[in-house]
């Protein structure tokens, strides 16, 4: 409804993944870069940490991209609530090898000449366990023996696991040492900080052709920051029912007010974790402050910020602990954000 209204090409704000919307923060940068560091090493572990609705699985999508069957064999296990003697046969399920009725030693033996033969023919395989936080720690361990199977003393296959903050306490466990200890690179997905969202937003626009149709005035941004704490999957989800309510209302100019009313419906509905009453109290701030309402825009350096770059690799010299706990960001509640950057208005040209 809001596309036709407001003159979009798609819809901005989907729920579903989709690499093509991704905005390249620095943590998802750095995850990327690191990601791809490990396919040119072709072997061990890579790590991909975040919490829900941080785009862990468009970042695989968005590295995949650039790779077709050509250059890789790619299987992905999404069913992760499984137990040793049930993660090899997934596995092998999904890289088209039919094990049915099959013992351990000839599922492996199986995939050995599956792997050897297409490292061969150029596409080395690739495992993607996503939602690794479920597995157990026998499943783990497990997947580490697929690490083992060589050929000619070179590893045959490459596993990711993308899962949440779980993971890596999962994997600090003592009895999966020698699995840390094939971790190529490890990255974690930090929730965008609070002059990341304007950005974050205008960028998914632009993606669908939004030419300042709806315009979006600054005051939105500290009712929407406290609201989705940073998470892209529910700016998303907050983002498009505001576009909803704007092509409802008719409106061609969205403000706080319209954020207010947007969350007010979201935690009508329950599907808000931050109190109404925190959000309410940041948009009578916001409204107190004075502070001049203007039109967001986007920076003359933020489409330079979206292009594919490649970082150096990890370094493997005196490195700290891959795996380290991740310090959890703080607090958005009741804290009164900065302007962000992206909200300068525009200079007006000399007389």
């Amino acid at each position: 409804m809001y596309k036709e209204f407001y003159g979009l090409t798609g819809d901005p704000f989907r729920l579903s993944p989709d690499h093509h919307f991704c905005y390249r923060y620095p943590s998802f940068a750095k995850g990327r870069a690191y990601m791809q560091y490990a396919l040119q090493a072709a072997e061990g572990f890579v790590v991909i940490t975040g919490q829900p609705g941080m785009g862990k699985t468009t970042l695989i999508n968005d590295l995949l991209s650039d790779y077709g069957p050509r250059d890789y064999t790619i299987a992905t296990l999404v069913n992760t609530m499984l137990e040793a003697n049930e993660v090899l046969r997934s596995a092998a399920y999904e890289f088209g090898v039919n094990v049915e009725g099959m013992d351990t030693a000839t599922v492996l033996q199986r995939l050995k000449q599956l792997f050897t033969q297409v490292k061969n023919d150029g596409r080395p395989p690739l495992l993607v366990v996503d939602e690794a936080q479920n597995l157990s720690l026998s499943a783990l361990e497990e997947l580490r023996m697929l690490t083992n199977l060589q050929a000619n003393g070179n590893p045959l296959l490459q596993i990711f696991l993308v899962g949440q903050q779980e993971l890596r306490e999962k994997l600090r466990d003592n009895a999966l040492e020698q699995l840390r200890q094939r971790v190529t690179a490890a990255a974690h997905l930090h929730p965008l900080a609070q002059d990341q969202v304007a950005s974050y937003i205008i960028h998914r626009l632009k993606v669908v052709g939004w030419k300042g149709r709806p315009k979006l005035k600054s005051s939105l941004l500290p009712v929407i920051d406290i609201a989705c704490e940073g998470v892209p999957r529910r700016i998303n989800q907050f983002c498009s029912r505001l576009l909803l309510h704007g092509a409802v209302e008719q409106k061609l100019e969205l403000d706080a007010e319209d954020a207010r009313l947007v969350f007010s419906e979201l935690s009508e509905e329950r599907l808000s974790k931050v109190p109404l009453d925190v959000v309410e109290s940041t948009y009578s701030d916001n409204v107190g402050l004075g502070a001049e309402d203007y039109d967001l825009h986007e920076e003359p350096q933020a489409g330079a910020a979206q292009r594919k770059s490649v970082m150096p690799p990890p370094p493997t010299e005196n490195a700290p602990d891959l795996l380290a706990p991740v310090d959890p960001p703080p607090s958005r509640v009741n804290e009164a954000p900065p302007p962000p950057q992206i909200l300068r208005p525009p200079t007006e040209p000399p007389n």
